[in-house]
């Protein structure tokens, strides 16, 4: 769900998110066809979705990698 995404608690999601931000290239964020209709629209539209809040949360720290040198590279 759009409001815990699991890639945001993982190292090597995290990276390709700042390398994209970085290098000045487009970022594309995908959602279920359900999120994104009924609920992701709706909650932006109305001023609901609190994107800074969203934001605040992701900690790098604790993200997670199934290969530890990935880690060690963040």
């Amino acid at each position: 769900m759009f409001h815990d995404p699991i890639p945001l608690t993982r190292a090597w999601c995290m990276f390709e998110i700042f390398s994209t931000v970085d290098t000045g290239a487009v970022l594309d964020l995908r959602l279920s066809s359900k999120d994104a209709e009924m609920t992701f629209t709706a909650q932006l539209r109305d001023g609901e979705y609190d994107f800074n809040t969203w934001v605040a949360r992701v900690n790098l720290e604790r993200a997670e990698a199934l290969d530890p040198q990935d880690l060690a590279k963040m």
